[in-house]
């Protein structure tokens, strides 16, 4: 996470811009919020808007719970097995069929760093816990974009992430998924035009 934050502030000092707006959906979003968190209204962030972030723990239901003790179940047996004997069978585990049905979506098409790299990211939470930030932290406005049929993200994921933001507003888009942005463009480009407007910072 650290690095993909990094990575945007590079971006941003190398356009030049003195004041500038971060748009985000979903993990972008979390991206954005963890940015936010480390107080950069001296690197000239005037405002997050966010379409569906994630970043606030889901409720968990039984399914949840019984993939995740199968997975634990299935890569017991490895974990007692000298270093080498043992990466080689978490490696065969996590190629299996069982343990790639154990998976989201999105994990099932990655692989490589890239799945390691998604796994460091979606466990990073900012509602408690070892790698939370801290949303108090964010000091810039933040508008937040939520379609009311979004199934990716729940509405008390919203509310939490609502109550945790000092300076943040909660747009419900109607008939809209979790991606907002391409179900009804023209209500969350209007959006990011206003938040935008009243920070001082023009649309490109």
């Amino acid at each position: 996470m650290d690095e993909q934050v990094e990575l945007v502030l590079r971006v941003a000092a190398k356009t030049g811009l003195t004041d500038f707006g971060i748009v985000g959906h979903s993990n972008g979003g979390r991206v954005a919020l963890e940015l936010a968190s480390h107080s950069p209204s001296d690197q000239g962030l005037a405002f997050l808007a966010l379409i569906a972030p994630s970043g606030i723990r889901r409720k968990r239901g039984i399914s949840y719970f019984i993939r995740l003790w199968t997975a634990k179940i299935l890569k017991a047996p490895f974990l007692i097995l000298p270093e080498k004997p043992r990466e080689l069978g978490l490696d065969w585990v996590r190629h299996s069929l069982v343990w790639r049905l154990l998976g989201s979506s999105d994990y099932r098409q990655l692989s490589g760093v890239m799945r390691e790299t998604f796994v460091r990211t979606v466990n990073h939470y900012f509602d408690g816990g070892p790698n939370d930030s801290g949303l108090n932290n964010v000091t810039c406005d933040v508008v937040l974009f939520w379609g009311s049929d979004d199934t990716a993200i729940t509405r008390n994921q919203m509310d939490t992430m609502l109550d945790l933001l000092p300076n943040a507003g909660l747009y419900v888009v109607k008939d809209a998924g979790h991606q907002a942005q391409l179900d009804q463009p023209d209500v969350i480009a209007a959006g990011i035009a206003g938040i935008a407007g009243v920070a001082g910072v023009a649309t490109l």
